[in-house]
């Protein structure tokens, strides 16, 4: 599946100690149906991860709000 074809869901909140929690859903983007098991990492710390849940779901904690992130399957 392509990058392309993921419907990312944002929603973004900060948290106090200066970090970014991401809590969101990755989705395909013709079906809208959530992709289960998903790797999502931050591409300047690709040490930090995440997997989605089976309904699509993942959280992840970045450094700073201009850090990006991958998504595979």
């Amino acid at each position: 599946m392509t990058s392309s074809r993921i419907l990312f869901l944002i929603t973004i909140s900060f948290l106090n100690y200066g970090q970014m929690r991401l809590d969101k859903t990755v989705a395909d983007y013709s079906t809208k149906k959530a992709i289960s098991f998903a790797h999502v990492v931050s591409r300047k710390h690709p040490q930090n991860g995440s997997l989605t849940n089976e309904d699509g779901r993942f959280v992840l904690y970045l450094r700073n709000p201009y850090d990006s992130i991958e998504i595979s399957t």
